[in-house]
């Protein structure tokens, strides 16, 4: 199924239902031709390639996934879209399937898209990369983290994938860092002390992670600098990237091991139903020496919608027992870029933009986590096709992407969300600009890669809370291997 939108430069109130259609309120059909109706008079629109998990069990993204893309090319055609020509998107659903996403990558680039966003997972990406650095197709991803996929043949400054989330060679070390430290003293210990030895760190721990591109590099690199600073691992426990229903054997392991804390580096559904095993183990009786303080610390995997009703008794019942929340069981936190600081004026533009022209679910006060994310991608690549003057050089706009990122020279002129119209204006005169993003500062470094800060959260009652932050100066300070990118 393929799915091709163009956002008509009225306000629209768009919802993704479960097949995977796109509806609108308010503005009546949507418009082949875009925030100009259907006039491009220098030629046909631009059409960007998306695969996104529509269905599946990583689902719960598709309201960031299309609602950022439908952001961006609303904004973009309401300013008079890219070359003189509107945006549209082609979507494909991948039914979270790792095994559809090479077809529908030569699919859509067999349609000649001028670009790829996504798919959403490191596995996923690694499938399509080696046939998208061949055809010379720039490809963003806004979620995939594995560090392995930036590490490739191609080199500084020749791949063709970039991502505007930053890559788990900075999550392994922001969860080793929360980790060695602790959670604060009021985080609570329900095991035991009622959280007065909560600020204790953990110098102990289990690690339970994908056993597939994104799990098995994470916690290499998370074991690694978790024990060159003074902890150990009694186990490292891979497990298949889909939910086997039951992990009776890995938390034997766990309870044997009497870790201080856990760290899960699997998606929502796994997270939860581990959550739920470990809860129900330790509520029947915590074998002798169980740490009271014991902690669990999720990765950005689960975060997402779907591990809160996973993770409580009755999936329709907000109100029914929590594994994920703390009300029945340990606490769990967890890691994952912080894209949606409030403190950021470029977030608080989207906000407004999205807002307007896209709509909030309803009972919502803020965009879902990787929305900005996926806004900036969109952005991103856009700007580049007007700063390289094509959208079918797929070499030209892939040098572009780092001077629209982080401006060709150092001192370019900032533009975020709320100034496009000034930031293309620019490029049209051969100007020079540092696009600041809504998720980030987004400046890719020679690899494609971004760095950010990273939030610490939580599951508080029916949803995400933010806890504390790792900031990306703290980050790039212990990691002082990876290159921060940054003007040149």
């Amino acid at each position: 199924m393929s799915l091709v939108f163009a956002a008509t430069g009225c306000a629209l109130a768009a919802t993704l239902a479960a097949t995977g259609s796109l509806t609108t309120t308010g503005c009546g059909a949507v418009s082949a031709g875009g925030g100009t109706g259907n006039q491009n008079p220098a030629g046909p629109p631009i059409v960007l390639g998306a695969s996104i998990s529509l269905t599946g069990s990583l689902g719960g993204n598709a309201n960031a996934m299309q609602g950022g893309l439908l952001a961006a090319v609303q904004e973009i055609n309401g300013l008079g879209g890219i070359l003189g020509r509107t945006v549209q998107v082609s979507t494909q659903d991948d039914k979270s399937d790792p095994t559809q996403v090479l077809s529908i990558a030569k699919s859509l680039a067999g349609a000649n898209v001028s670009s790829l966003l996504g798919p959403i997972t490191s596995q996923m990406v690694s499938n399509v990369e080696p046939f998208v650095q061949m055809s010379k197709l720039v490809e963003l991803s806004s979620t995939a983290t594995s560090a392995q996929l930036t590490q490739g043949d191609a080199g500084p400054k020749n791949g063709f994938f970039f991502r505007t989330v930053p890559s788990d060679a900075y999550q392994a070390v922001a969860v080793a860092l929360f980790a060695l430290e602790g959670p604060h003293p009021d985080a609570g210990a329900p095991q035991g002390d009622g959280g007065t030895s909560g600020a204790s760190g953990c110098t102990r721990m289990d690690v339970v992670h994908n056993n597939d591109t994104y799990g098995n590099p994470l916690s290499v690199a998370l074991e690694a600098y978790f024990t060159a600073n003074g902890g150990t691992v009694p186990s490292d426990i891979p497990v298949p990237s889909s939910d086997s229903g039951s992990y009776t054997q890995q938390i034997a392991t766990i309870l044997k091991d009497l870790p201080q804390c856990l760290v899960l580096a699997v998606y929502p559904q796994t997270a939860a139903e581990i959550m739920h095993e470990l809860s129900d183990s330790l509520a029947g009786g915590a074998p002798t020496g169980w740490p009271k303080a014991f902690f669990v610390i999720a990765t950005d995997g689960a975060y997402d919608p779907s591990l809160i009703t996973a993770g409580r008794a009755s999936a329709s019942n907000p109100s029914s027992q929590s594994w994920v929340n703390g009300t029945f069981g340990p606490p769990m936190y967890g890691t994952v870029a912080f894209s949606s600081d409030h403190t950021r004026q470029q977030y608080n533009d989207l906000l407004a933009i999205y807002t307007a022209e896209v709509g909030l679910k309803s009972g919502s006060t803020d965009m879902d986590p990787y929305t900005s994310n996926q806004f900036d991608a969109a952005v991103l690549v856009l700007l580049a096709m007007e700063a390289a003057g094509t959208s079918t050089n797929g070499a030209a706009i892939q040098k572009a992407m780092f001077n629209v990122s982080r401006g060709k020279m150092c001192g370019a002129n900032p533009y975020g969300p709320a100034d496009l119209a000034d930031a293309i204006s620019t490029l049209r005169t051969g100007g020079d600009i540092n696009y600041q993003g809504a998720s980030g500062n987004v400046d890719f470094d020679d690899y494609g890669d971004v760095i950010g800060d990273f939030l610490i959260w939580q599951v508080q009652g029916s949803a995400f809370a933010n806890y504390t932050t790792i900031s990306s100066t703290k980050l790039a300070a212990a990691q002082a291997s990876v290159d921060a990118g940054g003007c040149q």
